[in-house]
């Protein structure tokens, strides 16, 4: 990736060479592999020709965007029972199976007659099993912002751009509940 400088700003992107393919005038500078995620047209240059992001801040709040995108992706995900049995978390079937589960602590004797676990089966969920489900729930959606809230602290404690991404790159993908 390339990027076209224009006073001091990054003003194009481009995903080839551009040497020779333009007018000398124009410059252009490689951006490093660990920068690709996230330089747009906000970032400058410096005087020693490193490319830096508008402030630490500005990064950050990518970074924040991101991540609670990927918490949302890991919340809604599903998750599994302890005999394996997977469970979605969407917000739909949570609600569903949270308003169950207020009626299951309120009532051992409460079932639901037909539950639907995939496209054509249907079964009855009882009282214990119900509240399996919102517990197992609850700790899947509480492990993911716990995690989120773990990654956005080690976030705020960098003071530098190539810190940060590298604890992103070495955080993004690890530590999430499964």
């Amino acid at each position: 990736m390339w990027a076209r400088i224009d006073n001091g700003y990054l003003a194009e992107f481009i995903s080839f060479e551009p040497t020779g393919r333009f007018h000398p005038s124009i410059e252009w500078v490689e951006v490093p592999e660990e920068l690709r995620p996230w330089v747009d047209s906000s970032w400058a240059t410096t005087e020693a020709g490193d490319l830096e992001p508008p402030s630490l801040d500005a990064l950050r709040t990518q970074m924040f965007e991101r991540l609670a995108a990927k918490r949302w992706a890991i919340e809604t995900g599903g998750t599994a029972l302890p005999d394996g049995t997977q469970i979605p978390t969407d917000e739909r079937t949570r609600n569903v199976i949270m308003a169950a589960y207020v009626k299951a602590k309120a009532d051992p004797a409460y079932a639901i007659p037909n539950w639907k676990f995939g496209a054509g089966q249907f079964g009855p969920l009882d009282a214990a099993t119900i509240i399996a489900i919102g517990d197992a729930i609850e700790a899947h959606v509480q492990a993911a912002f716990g995690r989120e809230a773990e990654i956005t602290a080690a976030l705020e404690a960098k003071r530098a751009v190539g810190t940060l991404i590298e604890m992103w790159d070495a955080e993004i993908d690890q530590g999430w509940p499964a």
